[in-house]
């Protein structure tokens, strides 16, 4: 049995820390959207710099620019809804 958890336990360690560290690639639509926020002045990031950036850099950007939605335009803020819907989703890819 305390084998089980061991392995259990191992199991939920690796799938949580490769979570952590899955990244976007370079040519996804959501950078140009990201340095729109940026250029408005929602939030300043040195990592737009060095991509790729992780799901969860990314995700924490797109709340900084839900913040400031009233910044975006109409497309911009229709995008950045299904940006959101779709980093914020658990099981990438």
């Amino acid at each position: 049995m305390k084998e089980a958890k061991t392995i259990l336990l191992l199991s939920l360690s690796v799938c949580v820390a490769t979570a952590q560290y899955v990244t976007v690639p370079a040519d996804h639509q959501v950078y140009p959207l990201l340095v729109k926020g940026e250029t408005l002045g929602m939030f300043d990031s040195y990592n737009l710099r060095v991509l790729p950036l992780t799901r969860n850099e990314v995700l924490s950007l797109l709340n900084a620019m839900k913040r400031n939605a009233e910044m975006l335009s109409k497309a911009d803020t229709e995008l950045l809804g299904q940006m959101l819907g779709e980093f914020t989703n658990l099981n990438p890819g």
